[in-house]
């Protein structure tokens, strides 16, 4: 076992895509910017390849690098096999429990686990009347803002701009510690080398808010980070949609990821009227 590092992005990349589900763990890099967090490491065991973890409560636990990998009998064995040495298998699909008897093993499903998972045309034009606030905050926004322009987290000058609106951002917190200000940050650092997708909304010259994000699956993009400043009225609701709207048509679903138990962050993402939730399993030994 060794501990995760960006060299891996090479071997483990395709893999995690090719999983077949909208679970957003299955994405090196949320993986990489958050190994400190999970204390995430590579582990190879009978020709097969895992991850190890440690989840927010505390848990240690193996995790399949790709959910179809699930289906062969061999790579399901070495898996289960190291429940000698963690406490769980996870995360684990809701279609891949029937590769796991009951008779042997035991399930779990935590709120805090499960990714907001939109239809990509909701979150563009936020439709119907309850969603009327969202379009109502936009169109705010395209208001009172009418000289914003939005910069490719490509050019260096939307990278320095992401960077004041997450300190700014950060200042409002007590610690980085309680926020994830470190991953976010260094996202921004590693743009190029993750592969990752984004932008930065400026009003005139003062950066107000920046998204970042990624394919996940092939159908499904995730928004990693997104960050605004509050004092721009609207600014979330411009970054979703213009971050919707830039996706190519064949992305039909948008992953905005867990909770991780705020009450704050699931009234938010509640809000916005997922159109399912991604159950995560946490599979135990009987």
């Amino acid at each position: 076992m060794k501990p995760l590092t960006l060299d891996d992005k090479a071997k483990l990349e395709s893999i995690l895509r090719n999983s077949g589900d909208f679970l957003s763990e299955y994405c090196f890099s949320n993986l990489y910017l958050f190994r400190r967090k999970h204390r995430y490491a590579v582990e190879e065991s009978g020709g097969c390849l895992f991850i190890r973890g440690v989840s927010y409560d505390g848990l240690s636990y193996v995790m399949p690098c790709c959910q179809k990998q699930l289906a062969s009998p061999e790579y399901r064995e070495a898996l289960t096999a190291q429940l000698s040495q963690v406490d769980m298998i996870f995360p684990v699909s809701a279609k891949a429990l029937a590769y796991f008897g009951e008779e042997s093993f035991r399930f779990e499903s935590m709120a805090e686990d499960l990714d907001y998972i939109y239809a990509r045309e909701k979150m563009q034009f936020f439709p119907g009347r309850r969603l009327q606030n969202k379009r109502n905050l936009l169109y705010q926004f395209l208001k009172y803002y009418p000289d914003h322009r939005t910069v490719d987290l490509s050019e260096t000058e939307a990278k320095d701009g992401a960077v004041a609106v997450l300190e700014r951002w950060q200042s409002s917190f007590d610690s980085e510690e309680s926020t994830d200000y470190e991953p976010c940050r260094e996202a921004l650092e590693l743009y190029d080398e993750l592969g990752l997708s984004g932008f930065t909304v400026f009003d005139g010259e003062k950066p107000a808010g920046f998204l970042v994000g990624e394919p996940i699956q092939d159908d499904v993009f995730a928004f990693h980070f997104a960050k605004g400043d509050k004092s721009v009225k609207g600014i979330y609701q411009f970054l979703f949609s213009t971050a919707a709207a830039r996706l190519s048509e064949k992305f039909s679903y948008v992953n905005m990821e867990q909770d991780l138990g705020s009450l704050p962050l699931r009234a938010s993402k509640s809000s916005y009227l997922p159109d399912m939730m991604a159950q995560k399993y946490r599979i135990f030994k009987r």
